[in-house]
């Protein structure tokens, strides 16, 4: 007579459990071997600050002409200000008030510090070899201003990171004054 030798074996509730622990594990792995934020990810929330404010400028039209003569002749209705070092807060502002201007403030960003400068800006949409003397490292008088019509003046953003990937060092964002589009590129380029 045959004696049956009893096998333990994992049944399929224990291997699902262990997949899906191996799983978490692994991804939890993967979120933390990446940066937490590229430049061109800083870049691309910076565009998206400039065309919220061009979007508030063409939803409250023209501005007074009281409003116009107190701002010293300019039209814009809402404005982009940086102020801070290596990594600015940018500020959203509305020209707000019938009589007297009121900026009203609408949105803020600060990018992260981890291994990322915001390195300049220059007053005109281009790259940075053909345009490197023209770049301005200091924040202060940064602004872009958007019209009622949807228009603002250009610029050009370029950021940068100490880790990951080459490619993904650098980033520029161009800012089109025709509309107020914000164009982000994985380059300096």
């Amino acid at each position: 007579m045959r004696t049956r030798r009893a096998h333990r074996a994992f049944t399929l509730i224990e291997m699902m459990v262990v997949v899906v622990i191996i799983g978490i594990l692994v991804t939890l792995a993967a979120v933390s071997l990446r940066s937490a934020s590229r430049p061109v990810d800083i870049a691309t929330r910076i565009g998206n600050l400039v065309e919220s404010g061009s979007r508030w400028a063409v939803r409250y039209g023209p501005v007074p002409a009281a409003l116009v003569t107190a701002e010293g002749g300019r039209t814009r209705r809402t404005k982009i200000t940086a102020t801070g070092t290596t990594n600015p807060t940018f500020t959203l502002s509305l020209l707000t008030g019938t009589v007297s201007p009121t900026w009203t403030v609408i949105e803020t960003y600060t990018p992260p510090t981890n291994n990322l400068s915001i390195t300049g800006y220059m007053p005109i949409v281009g790259t940075y070899a053909a345009n490197a003397g023209a770049v301005v490292t200091t924040w202060t008088s940064f602004q872009v201003s958007m019209e009622p019509s949807g228009a603002s003046n250009p610029m050009t953003i370029f950021i940068q990171s100490a880790q990951g990937a080459l490619q993904d060092r650098k980033a520029r964002l161009s800012i089109m004054p025709l509309g107020t589009s914000a164009f982000v590129r994985n380059s300096w380029e």
